[in-house]
């Protein structure tokens, strides 16, 4: 009983990492004054770190605009995803 309720502490204390994944300018830029993010270029090298960062992790927090734009996203590559 007690090593389960160690077992039980140990999962309540232990914290995960908050890491930043942010598109963003060297002038701090996020988007344009009509919200557009087309300053920024997307390449194989870059979509090649976003996976393999995205396969690293376990959660995804987001703010309630990117939400709202990734949620349509979702929408039609869901089985796309999966076949990967």
């Amino acid at each position: 009983m007690l090593r389960v309720e160690l077992q039980r502490i140990k999962l309540i204390i232990q914290m995960k990492k908050i890491i930043a994944f942010e598109w963003l300018s060297l002038d701090g830029l996020i988007g344009g004054p009509n919200e557009e993010t087309d300053w920024f270029v997307w390449n194989k090298e870059i979509e090649k770190f976003a996976k393999e960062f995205q396969n690293s992790i376990d959660t995804m927090l987001f703010g309630r605009t990117t939400y709202e734009v990734m949620v349509n996203y979702w929408r039609f590559t869901v089985d796309e995803i999966g076949s990967n």
